[in-house]
């Protein structure tokens, strides 16, 4: 599980579906500091159709009474089949014979029986919560700041290389290379005869020398400059929304060599050492809310730059006929 929370909902009543309950959900795996992503699907065949990788999924609900051959049990045992062991909730307003489902598939793993579906909420709430433990785990934090900040990292590769295909902010990228550059020079001697090349391109993919934190500063220099030629409002706000991102990668570095300490009362957090914060439960919640919201805009800006780039294209083309 990472930042994404993936929920697989298979249920042929739409009316059902859309009365406000999968809002509550989606709300709750906010609050908890995750992107929901929920995918419906009306019959067994409608998923099969899809080719569906039931793996991908943090939790799959189901409703029992589908199509009679192909009822929510036969569903959880079509994925069981698959080695899946994804916890699931198999629900029903009437109720669900468990021996019959028994002696028919046989015993089912990590399901959830439901057959009163005025409980179906607070069922699903406690079933996401078991999902999450794993991840609320302080010592699985390490492995999580490492997988989101790294996609992170390949969006700004991403969106310097877009800006940089744009003819109008050639000479910004450029300006901003040479700054970021001069700067790593003083203090990276060693590889001063590569920064001496004025090979800039050369440079920039060199892992050493343009690691997260020179990236990440060369993107803020370059889109703060695209601001001042553009002027436009959408870009500032995305300008304030990945502002602040230098903290985590601070944190990011720091994590490799943390250490799991544990309280007089039993309770466990991560020291880093030089950073006066201790990261508990709580506050591994919030750092991954962080992450998760410098990830969103990571994306929009990159999204953002793509459609720029279209529209001066668009602007050459017609000055070019």
């Amino acid at each position: 599980m990472r930042i994404n929370y993936n929920i697989l909902w298979l249920d042929d009543d739409k009316t059902f579906l859309d009365n406000g309950r999968e809002d509550y959900i989606k709300e709750y795996l906010q609050s908890k500091g995750f992107n929901p992503h929920i995918q419906h699907y009306y019959s067994v065949n409608d998923a099969e159709d899809n080719k569906e990788n039931y793996d991908s999924y943090d939790l799959i609900l189901s409703d029992f009474n589908l199509d009679p051959t192909k009822t929510g049990a036969f569903f959880i045992n079509l994925i069981r089949n698959k080695n899946i062991i994804t916890e699931i909730l198999l629900y029903s307003a009437k109720n669900i014979d468990c021996n019959e489902i028994i002696n028919k598939y046989g015993y089912l793993d990590r399901v959830t029986i439901c057959d009163n579906i005025r409980d179906i909420d607070e069922i699903i709430i406690k079933l996401i919560d078991i999902t999450i433990r794993k991840t609320q785990d302080i010592c699985s934090l390490r492995g999580l700041i490492m997988s989101e900040t790294t996609e992170i990292d390949d969006y700004i590769d991403e969106i310097i290389k877009e800006i940089a295909k744009i003819k109008n902010f050639e000479q910004i990228v450029l300006e901003n290379q040479i700054k970021i550059t001069n700067d790593i020079r003083k203090t990276l001697s060693s590889k001063a005869r590569t920064i001496d090349s004025k090979k800039y391109d050369k440079v920039y993919k060199d892992t050493m020398l343009f690691s997260a934190k020179p990236k990440y500063e060369l993107l803020i220099s370059t889109i703060k400059d695209i601001y001042k030629d553009l002027n436009d409002e959408e870009l500032k706000e995305l300008i304030k929304k990945i502002e602040g991102y230098e903290e985590i990668i601070t944190i990011r570095n720091k994590f490799g060599h943390c250490k799991q300490e544990k309280r007089k009362d039993g309770t466990e957090y991560l020291k880093i050492k030089d950073i006066k914060k201790e990261y508990d439960e709580e506050e591994c919640k919030n750092l991954r809310k962080n992450i998760r919201d410098y990830n969103l805009a990571f994306e929009k800006l990159h999204r953002y730059v793509i459609s720029i780039k279209d529209s001066l294209m668009e602007l050459e083309d017609v000055k070019s006929s």
